[in-house]
């Protein structure tokens, strides 16, 4: 899968690719995305299966059937320099997602994820959010957890009670 792309437009095109006609993501109807057995993961060489066929309505094809790719992980994600990303605790999955992106470069929907919340560590100041993958996302797998710098402590900001330059 391509990080810049919508996953059911990128899982369209991929499509369009083997067909050899363009198929738009309107076009099709998938089932949810499973994880490959170990026979299919030696035989296709991809971690995901799913069904895809052609809603009634489209006029480029009729048939259905089971296809394999490769669905991205989320872990390596959590790996990610976010220094100077800008969180506030309690922030929700809708006001991560530019975040996220913007980092990252990855491109998640709230279709991709499992709703949580940033959440703050009171003793050290770190802002922490789990990223989920839900088991319906065409594009991700997995789960990790981002690291964001808290908001600055007036208490440790300075060694004593002396600003400089007064």
């Amino acid at each position: 899968m391509s990080i810049y792309l919508e996953s059911k437009a990128d899982l369209a095109a991929m499509l369009s690719v083997a067909a050899g006609v363009l198929i738009a993501a309107s076009d099709i109807q998938t089932g949810n995305p499973k994880v490959t057995t170990a026979d299919e993961k030696t035989q296709f060489s991809r971690n995901t299966r799913i069904s895809v066929g052609f809603l009634e309505s489209s006029t480029v094809g009729t048939s259905a059937r089971v296809v394999y790719y490769d669905r991205l992980d989320l872990a390596p994600l959590a790996k990610a320099n976010l220094h100077g990303a800008k969180v506030s605790p309690g922030s929700n999955l809708a006001a991560m997602i530019p975040v996220i992106r913007n980092y990252t470069g990855a491109v998640l929907t709230a279709d991709d994820l499992v709703e949580h919340s940033a959440v703050l560590n009171d003793t050290t100041g770190v802002i922490t959010f789990q990223l989920e993958a839900k088991s319906t996302s065409l594009g991700w797998y997995g789960s990790g957890t981002l690291t964001f710098e808290g908001a600055a402590s007036i208490e440790t900001a300075f060694s004593d009670d002396r600003l400089p330059g007064f």
